[in-house]
């Protein structure tokens, strides 16, 4: 829509195709001039920029006649936190770009300020203020159509206010695969980024910018068919006040709210732009032609062909620093007014009078969305193409957007830890005529000049977290399990992000990107379930059921998808595939370790591990029914190649062994346990290389029960009865070198720590069952002298158990 069709409609190309599509600068209705309306070039100005500023406390400035602009290219400039800002139109500047017989952009802005002119108020700022929630200034900018109502033939569609901030201290964004580059998110609720109006704005400002894409916000959404339909004379039911498609029709206002990250700087600068589609809806000539006061629309033709919204969400990260396997899930929604739709091809004729022979709602080509990439420099390697995905919906319509979900990316640049900027682009299938006016799918520049625009793109930039690591701590009492992230020392809870997890927690391990947990059923009922969730969402990919009283207890990887578990009531160790696309019979094999156990007492396997060189070793209970006696220990090893026990330890001067852990270099396996749980526990090691069993020597009042090792062989012991976890030195000599949170035992309910763990990094986590705390440790740097670092305490859902790491 132009000012030449308001004010100097006679002056119209002879060429002027009857379903035109144009992009305007600066805003709708005002790109073309008349004479006598053309200023001398000005000078440069220096480059819009965009500062930030430290937060006001409240709304600043309310009401709609606080400040005012031109409804054109505006400046947008002041002090956010004192609410002095103001709009002023930025003259129109030509440039020495443009060859011989095109035209220089015309300076219209006294048409749109001059209060008697058109419209002096047609931009407005309504409201300054702050949000706390958003963390973000919010400016109100009031947009009004600069023609009275009863203009029907003037209506534009899909407006958008576009941010234009360019400034050479500020970051510059590049995505080498779409060949963009953009600032970081300053327009935080920002519906789409687009660079089709870059080059305009660097001849309308006289400058270059550094950047290619810019932010915008769509103004008068109304984006239903409204009382649009293709079977109407005129396209909608009455002209003069159309619904549905975004019109923006004369006479209509409408106020948007800009929120702007604006921390660290006290000033504002930048321009404001306005991008609509105009279509021509009528003509002067023929005998059954369309006169202006009863427009035809065709539409969505005379809509964007581009995705006029695009937004990219991460439904969940679980990327993990270094760790190609690791992913995240991003959702991905456009809005597109095309797509889907056949096109009606060379029988499709705008000037058509009978609805019933051309179909307003008609297009003559296709224009869908043909390719969805996703680009995240330092986290992928390449920009990654879409291709068979779960999509919903059509795009057309408020009730059905195009909704792309399970949109999974892997650290395959083993990005370090941090936070990352993504860019998803969208093309469209349509392609542009950039060579001059056809069906109007072109860059309507300057009202002459036709060009400048190589594809319909839309963009949306998305950012997402790289952890060092995750860990998933279970909680008993609520059904679910937590999951804990940490970035360098920042240590951050998700509580309940794996929700329905089986009663009482027993253990977990993490591989890739999914969690296996084994729960040992409601009030250890025995009828236990594994479960396999996504790391990143949360979703539950598999499961398997167990109902014959087998109370599971943990876990080991034989690979990605097959596990080792043991069932501590049923004296079996259940090998398992627990990948989320089979489909068979999950149980693969079992393994009886009843026969091992002594006379009059059980077996109950306890923790399973996988060493570095692919042996499996079983640490088990080996109590009497009443929990009241123990022989030696039982430590067992099976080959999973066979799922047969090759080897049982003799495990002398240990009794009644629950875990066992492999010290680093694969030396040995360290076995440790609670005894009796009346202080006759302890610890011991097996060498891995002539299967040799060696007790360690241990002060009395010990009852171990679960173990973790550092990289640099330190251990560290729960003993739940005392509220404390050992930290040692392997192999034991018999000196504890620290207790970490001692605490006296109170009468029940006192802390009872259970669970221990060690992350990457060597970060220590243990969990006090009855109050809740998650506890986290630096231990990188513990030695005999110098104990772990406290970095971390959580407050989590109680019945806190069952740590896991990854494996």
């Amino acid at each position: 829509m132009t000012t030449s069709r308001l004010i100097c409609r006679d002056v119209l190309p002879s060429w002027w195709p009857w379903a035109a599509h144009a992009w305007l600068l600066c805003a709708a209705l005002t790109t073309l001039g008349c004479a006598g309306t053309e200023s001398d070039p000005a000078a440069p100005a220096a480059p819009p920029n965009l500062g930030s500023t430290t937060a006001p406390l409240a709304p600043i400035m309310t009401g709609p006649d606080s400040a005012q602009g031109a409804l054109g290219l505006w400046r947008l400039t002041g002090d956010p936190l004192t609410g002095t800002l103001a709009l002023a139109p930025v003259p129109v500047r030509q440039t020495s770009g443009f060859t011989p017989g095109d035209s220089a952009i015309p300076d219209l802005t006294k048409l749109f300020t001059d209060p008697a002119g058109l419209c002096g108020d047609c931009m407005k700022l309504s409201g300054v203020g702050y949000d706390p929630l958003q963390q973000a200034t919010w400016i109100d900018v009031r947009v009004t159509h600069p023609i009275p109502a009863g203009r029907p033939e003037l209506t534009a569609f899909d407006l958008q206010l576009l941010l234009a901030s360019d400034r050479g201290e500020q970051p510059v964004l590049t995505f080498p695969g779409a060949g963009r580059t953009v600032h970081p998110a300053h327009l935080l609720n920002a519906d789409g980024y687009t660079d089709q109006l870059t080059a305009s704005l660097e001849a309308a400002l006289g400058v270059n910018l550094s950047v290619d894409l810019f932010p915008f916000i769509n103004v008068a959404v109304d984006d239903d068919e409204g009382n649009f339909a293709g079977t109407n004379v005129n396209g909608f039911v009455n002209v003069a006040a159309p619904t549905g498609h975004n019109a923006f029709s004369s006479g209509e206002s409408d106020t948007v709210r800009l929120y702007l990250d604006t921390t660290g700087t006290s000033q504002l600068d930048l321009v404001l732009a306005l991008s609509g589609s105009f279509y021509r809806s009528y003509t002067t000539r023929g005998n059954n032609l369309f006169q202006k006061n009863s427009p035809v629309y065709f539409l969505p033709e005379g809509n964007r062909k581009e995705a006029w919204k695009v937004q990219a969400d991460v439904v969940g990260s679980a990327l993990r620093a270094g760790d190609a396997a690791s992913s995240a899930v991003l959702q991905i929604t456009i809005r597109d007014w095309q797509n889907g739709l056949t096109p009606q091809g060379s029988g499709w004729n705008p000037l058509e009078a009978d609805p019933i022979v051309q179909d307003r709602a008609a297009i003559p080509e296709s224009s869908d969305v043909q390719s969805v990439a996703v680009e995240i420099p330092g986290v992928l390697t390449a920009p990654q193409t879409l291709s068979v995905l779960l999509a919903s919906g059509t795009g057309r319509t408020a009730a059905s957007p195009l909704v792309y979900t399970g949109v999974t990316v892997h650290n395959t640049a083993g990005a370090v830890a941090g936070t990352y900027t993504g860019l998803v682009r969208v093309r469209d299938s349509r392609a542009p005529e950039i060579a001059g006016p056809g069906e109007g799918d072109v860059l309507f520049q300057d009202g002459v000049t036709f060009g400048g625009l190589s594809a319909f793109d839309t963009y949306a930039l998305f950012t997402v977290e790289v952890a060092d690591d995750y860990v998933f701590v279970g909680s008993d009492f609520t059904n679910v399990g937590n999951r804990i992230r940490r970035t360098g020392s920042t240590i951050a809870a998700d509580p309940g992000f794996f929700n329905g997890v089986g009663g009482v927690v027993a253990y977990a391990g993490l591989r890739g990107d999914k969690a296996f947990v084994v729960s040992s059923g409601a009030g250890f009922s025995g009828n236990g379930k594994v479960q396999v969730y996504h790391l990143a969402t949360g979703e539950l990919l598999a499961e398997y059921a167990f109902t014959g009283g087998e109370n599971p207890i943990d876990l080991a990887f034989l690979s990605s998808t097959e596990i080792c578990v043991t069932g501590y009531n049923s004296h079996l160790v259940y090998r398992l595939n627990m990948d989320p696309a089979f489909t068979g019979d999950r149980l693969l094999a079992t393994t009886n370790l009843a026969p091992y156990a002594d006379p009059t007492f059980l077996a109950r396997p306890m923790e399973i591990i996988r060493t570095a060189g692919g042996r499996v070793f079983v640490a088990c209970n080996h109590l009497n029914a009443s929990f009241t006696a123990a022989p030696a220990g039982l430590l067992l090893e099976i080959n999973p190649a066979t799922n047969a026990v090759v080897l049982d330890v003799d495990t002398t001067g240990l009794r009644n062994t629950t875990s066992v852990v492999e010290v680093p270099g694969g030396s040995h396996v360290v076995a440790f346990g609670p005894g009796t749980y009346s202080g006759d526990g302890g610890s011991g090691r097996l060498n891995l290389g002539s299967n040799i069993w060696t007790p360690d020597t241990v002060p009395p009042g010990l009852a171990w029960y679960e173990a973790a090792v550092t990289s640099t062989g330190r251990a560290f012991v729960s003993d739940p009865f005392v509220a404390t976890v050992a930290h040692i030195g392997l192999p034991f000599g018999g000196t504890i070198d620290h207790q970490l949170d001692v605490l006296p035992p109170p009468a029940p309910p006192f802390p009872f720590i259970t669970a221990v763990g060690l992350g990457r990094g060597d970060y220590l986590y243990a969990t006090e069952f009855n109050d809740g705390i998650l506890r986290v440790w630096d231990a990188s740097a513990a030695s005999a002298a110098v104990p772990p670092t406290v970095v971390a305490t959580l407050s989590l859902p109680l019945g806190l158990d069952a740590i896991g790491v990854f494996e």
